[in-house]
C-alpha cells in the first residue's frame, strides 16, 4: 500500500501550541467505498484541559470534523470514500481560550479512479549502501509509456504510517534526498506518482528498494509502527525525535 502528500490549500491559522501528529493505521491509497480512520495526537501539556481537535482538507474553507476531548488523541472516521476524497489532510487542536496549534504535517489520501498508471522505477544515488552521516538521493522515474503529463511523486517507506516526501517536478523524475542517514533509515522504500485532478489516477508502487547503512549489524525491522499499544503519545514522541534528528 502507499501513502501520499500535497501541500496546497487553506489551513488553520498558526497559534501557540505545538503541532499535533496525524496518521492512519491503514494504507492511504484505497479503493472506492472503503472506510478509513485518521488519528490526531497532541503532546502532553502542563495544563490538562479539554481540547477541540479539528480535521481539515486542502481546498476547503470549513473544517471537515471537530472532536472535543480531554484525551491526548482522537479519531476521525471517513466512510464510503470516493475519488473526490483524494487530497491532503491536516489536523490541529484548540484550547478553550481560543489558542490554536500549528497544523500537523500533511497526510495524503488517494482514492484512485478505475485505471492504475504503470509503476515508476526507484534508484539510489550514489548507491543503496550508505555510510552513517552520508546523504543519499532516491530517484523516482515515471515510465515512458505513462500518459500522465504532470504528476506528483511521493516517497514511501515500507511500514511507515506517513509518507516521507512529495514533489511535483516539471520533468519525468523526482529526486528525494535523505540527509545524514542513520540506523532508522535502513529499510525498504517505494514511490508512487499520481494526478491531482479527476479521475485522480495513481500509479502502482515501484519495486521496493532496500537501503543499507554500513556498520549496522543485521537487517533492521521495517514493520509497522506498533500503534496497538494504545500509546499515540509514544508515537508522537518517537516522530518528534526522528524529525529533530534530521534537522
Amino acid at each position: 500500500g502507499a501513502i501520499v502528500v500535497f501541500t496546497t490549500g487553506r489551513y488553520p491559522p498558526t497559534g501557540g501550541h505545538i503541532p499535533p501528529i496525524l496518521w492512519a493505521q491503514a494504507d492511504l491509497v484505497v479503493t472506492p467505498g472503503t472506510n478509513i480512520t485518521l488519528w490526531c495526537s497532541r503532546p502532553r501539556l502542563s495544563s490538562v484541559k479539554e481540547m477541540t481537535f479539528t480535521l481539515w482538507k486542502s481546498g476547503t474553507q470549513e473544517p471537515l470534523q471537530q472532536q472535543p476531548t480531554a484525551d491526548l488523541w482522537t479519531d476521525f472516521s471517513l466512510s464510503s470514500l470516493s475519488p473526490e476524497n483524494t487530497g491532503s489532510y491536516r489536523c490541529a487542536y484548540k484550547s478553550a481560550d481560543g489558542r490554536e496549534s500549528e497544523p500537523s504535517e500533511t497526510l495524503e489520501l488517494v482514492v484512485p479512479g478505475e485505471r492504475s498508471l504503470p509503476k515508476p522505477s526507484l534508484s539510489a544515488l550514489p548507491g543503496q549502501v550508505v555510510e552513517p552521516g552520508q546523504h543519499v538521493t532516491l530517484q523516482c522515474r515515471k515510465p515512458p509509456q505513462s500518459a500522465l503529463w504532470r504528476a506528483t511523486f511521493t516517497l514511501l517507506k515500507v511500514g511507515s504510517p506517513q509518507s516521507l516526501q512529495s514533489q511535483s517536478p516539471a520533468g519525468t523524475s523526482a529526486f528525494f534526498t535523505l540527509l545524514s542517514v542513520r540506523a532508522q533509515d535502513v529499510g525498504n522504500y517505494t514511490c508512487v506518482y499520481y494526478g491531482r485532478m479527476a479521475p485522480y489516477q495513481v500509479s502502482e508502487p515501484s519495486e521496493a528498494l532496500e537501503i543499507w547503512v554500513t556498520g549496522i549489524r543485521g537487517r533492521m525491522e521495517s514493520g509497522p509502527v506498533p500503534l496497538d499499544s494504545g500509546d499515540p503519545q509514544g508515537l508522537w514522541n518517537l516522530q518528534l525525535q526522528l524529525s529533530a534528528g534530521h534537522q
